[in-house]
């Protein structure tokens, strides 16, 4: 039961991000995250 409350949870915010910025401010964001973590991985990476 708390795995479909917080399925739900999850789906509202994320649909209220897509809301306010759009798909295009999305894909940017997601953009952006990938390339942190590709710094942050070849850092460690060294």
């Amino acid at each position: 039961m708390e795995s479909i409350v917080m399925g739900y949870l999850i789906s509202f915010v994320l649909g209220v991000f897509v809301a306010t910025v759009g798909v295009s401010g999305v894909a940017t964001a997601l953009d952006k995250a990938v390339q942190k973590t590709q710094v942050y991985l070849l850092e460690n990476v060294k």
